[in-house]
């Protein structure tokens, strides 16, 4: 049985190397959400100089063709072992985790797509998104400046990926946190929020993680509640039939929103 660990925990018992395996191994998620995601940047709302990316984890693939649309990215995480993965893959450093099929993937999809760049190689994007990437930061959505001590002025776009619902351990902290979030963003700026659905837990090999249970409208609800506008949602369902990774969820839910003027205070 899988040992049991909370938010504050992940500085001592999470993985990143594990954690990629798992992401990895969700060939079909990862590639529904590479297409939402690409429906979105084809607007042409998604463009900007500074974009943040929330609750970064291990990861890159997300700002895989982000770094086309916007000048500067900013990687904010919780855990310092993921922020030091995130690093040596900027700097190249030996045994760094490659992407290369992540970016293959992605460069291949603009250009079924028809994009300007989409004659770009995988390695020339790679080099375009170390240069993009500007810092790698911590980041605790629990408090009300989650980059604290950190006074950055907004940004014109924000991505969040698997975050909230696991750093939030009740629906009220979860609506604080959409709030705290929400006040690194300025006025207008756009949302790409991709989550958990109806899960519960993640077990990332001997080590399990719990995920607060969200529906798409109480995560809708939360965002109004902070101040957005124009939510569009999508629901992508969860098949429990992979030995390789162990969710606990229904699904996940792709969403985009924008903040409006005036953002509203978390209800009573």
């Amino acid at each position: 049985m899988a040992a049991v660990y909370h938010r504050v925990d992940y500085d001592t018992h999470f993985n990143p190397e594990k954690y990629i395996q798992v992401v990895m191994s969700l060939i079909e998620y990862n590639r529904r959400f590479h297409v939402l995601l690409q429906k979105s940047l084809d607007t042409g709302k998604f463009c900007g100089d500074r974009m943040i990316d929330i609750g970064s984890g291990p990861n890159i693939h997300q700002l895989i063709p982000l770094c086309m649309r916007y000048k500067e990215i900013v990687c904010a995480e919780y855990t310092e072992s993921c922020r030091r993965v995130l690093q040596n893959w900027k700097e190249k450093k030996r045994g760094s985790l490659d992407w290369t099929p992540c970016f293959k993937y992605v460069c291949g999809l603009e250009g079924n797509n028809g994009m300007l760049f989409s004659d770009e190689t995988s390695e020339e994007r790679e080099n375009n998104l170390r240069k993009a990437i500007k810092e790698i930061i911590p980041c605790d959505v629990t408090k009300a400046n989650p980059l604290e001590p950190r006074s950055d002025y907004p940004f014109d776009a924000m991505f969040t990926s698997l975050c909230l619902e696991c750093a939030s351990p009740d629906s009220r902290s979860y609506r604080q946190a959409v709030v705290n979030m929400a006040s690194l963003l300025k006025p207008g700026g756009r949302l790409i929020l991709w989550s958990f659905l109806n899960g519960t837990s993640y077990t990332i090999g001997e080590t399990e993680f719990p995920i607060l249970k969200v529906s798409e409208g109480f995560v809708k609800s939360a965002l109004k509640e902070a101040g957005f506008i124009d939510i569009e949602t999508t629901q992508v369902f969860y098949r429990e039939d992979s030995d390789t990774t162990a969710l606990n969820i229904g699904g996940f839910l792709y969403l985009t929103a924008t903040k409006k003027a005036r953002t509203q205070s978390v209800r009573k």
